[in-house]
């Protein structure tokens, strides 16, 4: 069968594996890359992850973010916010209150797909109120004082602890 197995390349000096005639795999004499669709490299100088909006190079993760934002005293933050990355909040008239979303919401909607697995979401307080946490359905509050102050921030860690319940640590 031709295009599958192995391609000596000697003017790249690359060993590549190709199947249906396409190379899945490179190999040259200080990296290893996975096919250009898979975004992963190992080179003699670390590895690098690139896929949808993650990169890990040089032992550092970074991430592609985008901003939910919520112009009120309280409100909701939904599995979708969760996605964004970065939530903030502009607190106004009084202390607000933020409920989650549901765990099956945030399970399905992230998603969370196997107990013990964890998304990290940033929250910023840019009004001038605190802002107070709440559990709401079967999502958690873990630690139940959980305050941001005015022009504050924190990291919020939900955390699948059942295929029907997920736990949110505030972390400020």
């Amino acid at each position: 069968m031709a295009g599958y197995g192995f391609h000596r390349d000697i003017g790249n000096s690359e060993l590549d594996i190709q199947v249906a005639g396409t190379a899945i795999a490179a190999m040259g004499t200080s990296t290893i890359t996975l096919g250009s669709s898979v975004g992963v490299t190992v080179t003699d100088t670390g590895l690098i992850v690139t896929a949808g909006g993650l990169a890990i190079t040089a032992g550092r993760m970074r991430e592609t973010t985008s901003e939910a934002d919520l112009n009120a005293q309280d409100g909701t933050i939904l599995a979708a916010d969760i996605l964004e990355g970065i939530f903030i909040h502009t607190s106004t008239t009084g202390q607000g209150t933020i409920t989650m979303d549901t765990a099956a919401n945030i399970i399905s909607g992230v998603p969370l797909s196997s107990d013990g697995e964890s998304v990290i979401c940033y929250f910023i307080n840019d009004g001038n109120q605190t802002v107070d946490f709440a559990t709401a359905g079967s999502c958690t509050v873990v630690n139940t004082s959980a305050t941001v102050l005015i022009n504050g921030g924190a990291l919020m860690v939900f955390n699948r602890t059942s295929g029907t319940a997920v736990d949110m640590v505030l972390i400020n």
